[in-house]
């Protein structure tokens, strides 16, 4: 009789703190459902400044960098477009690109790739006199642009 009553004590003890543990779960979970709701707008947001799997999406990047190289009267070329693997769900796109023209063109279009409205990061840079008149000036930029696997 007595070791049955340990066994009960026991044994509803064990689904006393299994009931805990479940209990601690849920609370989690709903801690982060209402994050997940404060933060929708948020993450929107941030989602607008990263690239989608398909092509139109860097299709239409590729479209504005070239308007605003033709806004800056420059003559501007992609000289390649390449992705890095990660392991991660996001990859950074590689977009290098050469634009000629007048100083503050050139150098003015270096600002205008770093306010794209994507997650971008600009590596290499380099601007130098191309030739003897002011419009000889070449820059080369090299832009990493954060997309979606």
């Amino acid at each position: 009789m007595c070791a049955g009553m340990v066994y009960l004590i026991i044994k509803e003890r064990a689904e006393y703190a299994e009931w805990n543990t479940k209990r601690a779960e849920i609370k989690a979970i709903e801690s982060s459902l209402v994050i997940l709701e404060d933060t929708v707008d948020e993450r929107k947001s941030l989602m607008k400044r990263i690239l989608r799997k398909d092509n139109d999406d860097v299709i239409t990047l590729l479209t504005l960098i070239e308007e605003l190289g033709k806004e800056q009267q420059l003559l501007l070329s992609t000289k390649s477009l390449s992705e890095t693997t990660t392991s991660g769900a996001y990859e950074p796109l590689t977009i290098n690109l050469e634009a000629e023209g007048k100083y503050d063109s050139v150098v003015h279009m270096l600002k205008l790739l770093e306010q794209l409205p994507y997650q971008v990061t600009i590596g290499k840079v380099q601007i130098m006199k191309n030739g003897e008149a002011d419009a000889d000036w070449k820059g080369t930029y090299e832009v990493k642009v954060t997309k979606i696997k």
